[in-house]
């Protein structure tokens, strides 16, 4: 059995920024474990690769629902990443944080610290603008962020005629006002994706292990308290300090379950099936 300070399962936008801050303290030891590979294909790195990431079995899980009856039966396929930086591999590169209003609605149902002011130093913390120099965006940060290059004639035309049509013409969809057309940022710097690994995880501490290819299987519990890991190679990772799940949407939730820890309806009729 291995030993870490911190054990993050699941390399993907959340658990690449995390593994990079908590190694910035020296004296703490991190592992971040992810089932897909490195995240350096030429097609992840490559912004016009994206459609040879979509539905390749080596980049994408290729999640798909159940049966729609709403669809007439049919299933909603989902692209989720298979490497180091998860979904941050398949996204449209679109730099958009939310709307402020929604980010005050947190707060104001008791989430206090998550106000979209008390929020906007670590996006501009975050962020490393190229072009942009004003209170709402930052430059220094490991994110870089750059104008859409994809942005022609056919994109102004359209841009004039929604102004045409009574629409605000805006300079900036993460400044003060967000209703409105605008050329998009984007999270791609000097032509290549900046996907969580590539924009987090360049230069490795020592004190930072990163396992790709190394599918987690369950939660090790000591009763009701998380104390590592074990992989469906059968290793076992211990946490001194904390067990910290990043796999997403669908995975976290499932990861749970596996580790018998979820509703119980759902675990009884999960565990009853051959």
């Amino acid at each position: 059995m291995t030993t870490y300070d911190y054990v993050i399962a699941g390399g993907g936008s959340a658990g690449c920024v995390l593994a990079a801050r908590l190694a910035e303290d020296p004296s703490v030891s991190v592992c971040l474990v992810e089932a897909g590979g490195k995240g350096r294909d030429l097609f992840i790195r490559m912004p016009a690769g994206n459609g040879f990431v979509f539905g390749n079995p080596r980049l994408d899980w290729g999640l798909e629902s159940v049966p729609q009856p709403a669809l007439n039966g049919r299933t909603i396929y989902f692209a989720r990443g298979k490497a180091l930086g998860g979904s941050s591999i398949v996204n449209g590169m679109i730099y958009m944080r939310g709307v402020p209003a929604d980010y005050d609605g947190w707060r104001q149902r008791g989430l206090p610290g998550w106000g979209y002011s008390d929020l906007l130093p670590y996006f501009r913390r975050s962020e490393g603008a190229r072009d942009r120099r004003d209170a709402y965006h930052g430059t220094a940060g490991p994110l870089k962020t750059e104008p859409a290059a994809n942005f022609g004639t056919l994109d102004r035309a359209f841009i004039e005629a929604a102004v045409a049509a009574g629409h605000n013409r805006l300079d900036d969809f993460n400044g003060p006002t967000r209703t409105g057309v605008a050329r998009n940022d984007s999270t791609v710097s000097r032509g290549i994706r900046q996907s969580s690994a590539i924009a987090y995880l360049k230069a490795l501490p020592k004190n930072l292990t990163i396992l790709t290819g190394t599918h987690v299987s369950h939660v090790t519990l000591d009763g009701t308290r998380a104390t590592g890991i074990t992989t469906l190679q059968g290793t076992q990772i211990h946490a001194r300090r904390e067990v910290i799940l990043c796999q997403g949407a669908f995975g976290t939730p499932q990861l749970l379950m596996l580790s018998g820890i979820g509703p119980p309806p759902t675990l009884h009729a999960t565990a009853s099936r051959p």
